[in-house]
């Protein structure tokens, strides 16, 4: 997806905590100059105007912590384009630390100051989509 967005944005991050899929990327395909593959959210120098987070979130213990960390590299406006599993018998597994249906995602999103624009779903495969935009602060003017 970082590599489609590419052709697209001037600059574009792809941000996992492990390097082995950054490696093994660089070895198979030329990697535009406009990527940068970061391993931590505090590597970004610039605010965000479009991030996508695919089968991220519930894989994050704390995603309220996140969430805030991800806000303070996003501006105000900015879209949050994600995806998650439902619950499902085969999906249960010890990375996941939580499932998520249509209401929980909304709070957890709201509650993150972000505006939920729409949840949609994937009925076969179970998953769950989700369009937000970066909304202000409460504090902020």
């Amino acid at each position: 997806m970082a590599i489609a967005g590419c052709e697209y944005f001037d600059r574009v991050y792809a941000i996992d905590f492990d390097s082995t899929g950054f490696f093994l990327t660089e070895s198979l395909i030329t990697i535009p100059e406009n990527l940068q593959f970061a391993m931590a959210l505090n590597k970004i120098d610039i605010k965000l105007d479009l991030v996508t987070m695919w089968h991220v979130l519930e894989h994050l213990p704390d995603p309220s912590t996140f969430f805030g960390e991800l806000k303070s590299k996003m501006n105000t406006g900015a879209i949050l384009f994600g995806q998650v599993p439902c619950y499902r018998p085969d999906y249960v597994d010890q990375s996941h630390f939580a499932f998520y249906n249509e209401s929980s995602l909304a709070t957890l999103l709201i509650s993150s100051n972000f505006e939920v624009l729409e949840i949609g779903f994937d009925l076969e495969n179970s998953f769950m989509s989700f369009i937000a935009r970066s909304s202000k602060e409460k504090s902020e003017p």
